[in-house]
């Protein structure tokens, strides 16, 4: 079989847009997207972001993640409208302030041009301890040079 693989969505003007079909499984008895469904869309549109950004570097991100990786600190989310059943939708992430530890991203939930739900990301990169524990830590140089693509 060939080599298929799931799409990362695309990166363009400082921009990742990623693509989300609304599916049963998304949605309430009413056929509308339950409300945490938005957030599961988001954490997909996140990880495929990081994943595409580190995609050209494929032995530094493995290297990256045994030391440590982002975690969600906090995140403020404005639902505006409803998706439905069959929808299709994209999900815009934008890293809107990048400090030392802490970066904060929006990712906008889009059906064609109409906004349907804001939310906002403070994540903050975590080193692993040997212990299992973690600490936030310095976001890596690795990943600084990455993000700006995207800020």
């Amino acid at each position: 079989m060939e080599n298929i693989k799931a799409s990362f969505g695309i990166l363009k003007d400082n921009t990742h847009y990623f693509p989300v079909h609304v599916y049963y499984n998304h949605t309430d008895a009413g056929q509308i997207v339950y409300f945490a469904n938005y957030l599961r869309m988001t954490e997909e549109a996140r990880v495929a972001m990081f994943n595409m950004l580190a995609s050209d570097d494929e032995k530094g991100h493995k290297e990256l993640q045994s030391v440590g990786d982002f975690v969600v600190r906090s995140c403020n989310a404005e639902y505006l409208k409803s998706a439905v059943l069959n929808d299709d939708l994209v999900v815009v992430s934008k890293v809107v302030d990048m400090g030392k530890v802490q970066l904060e991203l929006s990712q906008d939930i889009y059906r064609g041009d109409e906004k349907l739900v804001e939310v906002k990301f403070k994540l903050v990169f975590v080193r692993l301890l040997p212990d299992g524990s973690h600490k936030p830590s310095r976001i890596p140089e690795f990943w600084m040079e990455r993000l700006k693509q995207i800020a």
